[in-house]
């Protein structure tokens, strides 16, 4: 069923690669929401979580001078770097962000390489007529239906990250991320509101037209960085994203998993249960809860009703 809006204002319509969109929301008038906070910012602990049980120690980054290059120079800025740079510091303390580059020194460092590789304007209209929109082609379709005062637009943003490993000097196989969003504009010659459809963000109010420029890469950023990690780290990074499930990192850790100690292995199982079950609780040892959840578990997803835990029980919980 398609999901129809009107309104006035803008529409930022997440069209993440791979990734799976809820239905839209727009947030009531008056809303007060942080425009550097995206429901990405919200998974940062998380994140830092999945570190800690999957990667098992803290993991060095230095960000590069993220640019933009493309050939638009009004609206966005050159350097996006301090975006970057904040994202990956408000993760926690498995995330050890380095400043100088000259003091990165002997210890594992990846160095995020990036840019913003594309803002094209792909439809403009200013004729003062009603749009409608469709977008989603079956993954959530939506229906933006906007009242035109001065202008219309429709424009493709997309941001790259390309990891460096630091002692070896070479970019990091199938570790680069390439997330693009498509924005739906109305606006008048004054204003410029926005809401993002797919991500639980937005503000109905109108706000200057760089802070919704800054709120659409916030978003990319943030979304990036949990990636970015995910695939550094082989963590399970789309069950936080809710994005398209990453098969060489799944097969990474179902591999690894056969290697695991027993209460590695708990360890693991236990917090990937916790994130649907809030009966559970992360260990290293059965206990009577995680007992139970790995049983409703199983049955719910029709396996057998045991402890065994199985590769294959593994893989469920992964999402494969």
């Amino acid at each position: 069923m398609k999901n129809i809006v009107k309104y006035s204002t803008v529409a930022l319509a997440l069209l993440f690669i791979g990734c799976t969109q809820p239905n839209p929301t727009v947030p009531p008038i008056g809303d007060e929401i942080v425009s550097a906070e995206t429901k990405y910012s919200k998974i940062k602990e998380d994140i830092n979580n999945m570190l800690i049980v999957f990667y098992g120690r803290p993991i060095s980054i230095f960000i590069a001078e993220i640019t933009n290059k493309t050939k638009e120079s009004a609206d966005l800025p050159t350097n996006i770097s301090d975006i970057v740079e904040t994202s990956f510091n408000e993760i926690g303390e498995h995330v050890n962000v380095i400043a100088d580059y000259n003091k990165i020194g002997e210890k594992q460092v990846y160095i995020i390489h990036g840019a913003i590789t594309e803002y094209d304007v792909i439809e403009e209209r200013n004729n003062g007529r009603n749009i409608d929109v469709e977008a989603g082609k079956g993954k959530g379709e939506w229906i933006v239906d906007g009242g035109l005062d001065r202008e219309s637009k429709i424009t493709k943003l997309a941001i790259n990250f390309n990891p460096e490993n630091m002692v070896t000097g070479s970019f990091v196989s199938k570790s680069s991320t390439a997330n693009k969003i498509t924005i739906y504009q109305n606006s008048s010659a004054s204003d410029f509101g926005f809401s993002i459809f797919g991500s639980g963000f937005g503000k109905n109010e109108s706000i200057t037209r760089s802070q919704g420029i800054h709120s659409s890469i916030t978003v990319l950023v943030d979304l990036s960085v949990a990636e970015v990690l995910g695939k550094l780290a082989n963590f399970p990074y789309w069950l936080l994203t809710k994005g398209k499930v990453n098969r060489t990192v799944l097969n990474r850790l179902t591999d690894r998993f056969l290697d695991d100690k027993l209460h590695q292995k708990l360890y693991k199982v236990s917090y990937l249960l916790s994130l649907e079950d809030s009966q559970v609780e992360a260990t290293r040892v059965m206990t009577k809860s995680l007992e139970n959840a790995i049983k409703r578990y199983k049955l719910a997803h029709g396996m057998r009703a045991n402890l065994y835990l199985s590769q294959q029980f593994y893989r469920s919980l992964l999402g494969g």
